[in-house]
């Protein structure tokens, strides 16, 4: 992959290896540290502003290098980002290779048609879903990166792995299939009661 989003899902194949993570919040410093599970060369660039980066001693601690700077370019080569530029002290440009990249940037969940319906937010946007994955909107089930659930990763588009996501589905899908009965007959009662207005 170009960029790497999951190191919960597969931190293992950068043992050994140089590894960049790309963050503007502590949460790259968590994403950093826990790919020191797997190599001893692991750089955290940080973006975004530096009081945004709280976890500088861990990070010292842990041997993880701390680059704060915007990145300036990024080199590809086939499938993958090969290597990262930015601006060092005194305006120098520095290119440095690594073997595999980490976003600790997150995402925006994609909730807004949702939304539109009714549907709760939680705090951080996701669409609040009960164990079923019905959202506060009758009929209405939300799985995936959208949906608030308690298992989030590190990073993982924000919400879930692919395996969360297969059973997520199949509980929206099976809650959906029990509910059908009951929406049918609220339906067909809305329309009886429409026609009684209408003949009157």
């Amino acid at each position: 992959a170009l960029v790497r989003i999951c190191p919960i899902c597969d931190g293992y194949e950068a043992t050994g290896k140089v590894v960049a993570v790309i963050g503007h919040s502590d949460k790259g410093a968590r994403e950093a540290a826990f790919m020191r599970t797997y190599s001893d060369r692991v750089t955290l660039i940080h973006i975004g502003s530096p009081d945004a980066l709280t976890r500088r001693d861990e990070l010292d601690r842990l041997g993880v290098e701390l680059i704060f700077a915007p990145l300036e370019a990024v080199r590809l080569e086939q499938d993958r980002v090969t290597a990262l530029t930015w601006k060092g002290p005194g305006g120098s440009v520095q290119t440095r290779a690594f073997d595999l990249v980490y976003s600790a940037l997150g995402t925006s969940p994609n909730a807004e048609l949702a939304q539109g319906l009714g549907a709760r937010l939680s705090d951080d946007g996701r669409l609040e879903v009960d164990l079923h994955q019905a959202t506060s909107v009758p009929g209405l089930y939300a799985a995936g990166e959208c949906a608030c659930v308690s298992v989030h990763g590190a990073n993982r588009l924000a919400s879930n792995s692919l395996l969360e996501a297969l059973v997520f589905s199949h509980q929206a899908a099976q809650a959906t299939r029990e509910s059908l009965p009951q929406l049918q007959a609220s339906r067909s009662e809305e329309r009886r009661v429409g026609k009684e207005c209408r003949s009157r």
